[in-house]
């Protein structure tokens, strides 16, 4: 008996080959197969070699349905099967009594999926599940350099919070070790006490962060950074940056964004965020790497 599922269009069988065959036999798939004898009087136990065309007698324990001339047998009441081989304790039989045995077969279908298989292609997918953390690092003293920064990933993206100098003064973040004013072009307006591109109002050259007021020490500073394509080497590097951060002079908040580009074409390997006047009084910066 063959076993059908169906693809939107047709019954497809999957298992089973329609067949009415012998249990065991050389060549047969069916998923449910039967085996039939013909009783020739008297036999109160049936086994061994069916009519012709039925093979050997073998079934799964549990898994079978005994007939006596097309009538269902209630197991343990009309029949005992327990060893797969034989059915015992029919009432003796008559002759041309026929017993049909039917029996459930394992089968396995093709193409298709485990549970863990099935749960790990239809989970919901995280935003964040490609981000990996390359590196934690503290902020302290006028410059901190961050090197040796993977190139494997397709993007960075930076998490700095905490952060606040000891002066007044600007807040910046270096890529690799250049300082050239001219390679770090402003896009927007900073909103603070000058703008223009490139910098040239400030020592030491980078993407703008935050400036010319002391940061509160109580931490009420981030700043999330991203860098598209950053280990690529024949094309400028787009630096987006936007900060939220509260002065010691006001109860309010302040923001900014900087879209800024890198004029040269070198992957980025190392950041450096520094204070072109003071110190570091605290500050944590989180690199991760996105793909």
């Amino acid at each position: 008996m063959p076993v059908k599922v169906y693809d939107g269009t047709n019954w497809v069988t999957v298992a089973g080959d329609g067949q009415a065959g012998a249990p065991g036999a050389a060549g047969t798939s069916s998923s449910i197969t039967t085996w039939v004898k013909t009783a020739s009087g008297g036999e109160t136990s049936v086994s061994g070699t069916g009519d012709t065309g039925y093979g050997t007698l073998a079934y799964t324990v549990g898994q079978e349905l005994v007939y006596l001339n097309g009538v269902l047998l209630d197991r343990g009441d009309d029949y005992t099967a327990t060893n797969g081989t034989s059915i015992t304790g029919l009432t003796a039989l008559l002759a041309n009594d026929v017993v049909t045995v039917w029996t459930v077969n394992s089968f396995s279908v093709a193409n298709t999926y485990t549970i863990a298989q099935a749960d790990a292609a239809f989970a919901p997918i995280s935003v964040t599940s490609g981000m990996t953390l390359l590196s934690t690092t503290s902020l302290s003293g006028a410059s901190t350099t961050i090197s040796s920064i993977s190139g494997a990933y397709k993007n960075l993206v930076i998490f700095v919070r905490d952060m606040f100098p000891s002066t007044n003064t600007e807040l910046l973040m270096g890529i690799n070790s250049d300082n050239t004013a001219s390679n770090y072009v402003q896009t927007i307006i900073r909103g603070t006490a000058t703008t223009g591109s490139p910098f040239t109002d400030n020592t030491t050259p980078g993407v703008f962060l935050a400036g010319h007021t002391v940061l509160n020490s109580s931490g009420d500073y981030f700043a999330a950074v991203t860098i598209p394509d950053y280990a690529n080497t024949t094309t400028k590097k787009s630096v987006n940056a936007y900060a939220t951060y509260t002065t010691n002079a006001s109860a309010f908040g302040v923001s900014n964004t900087t879209c800024a580009y890198h004029g040269t074409v070198a992957a980025v390997t190392a950041l450096n965020f520094k204070v072109p006047a003071g110190t570091w009084s605290g500050g944590t910066v989180l690199i991760y790497g996105v793909n």
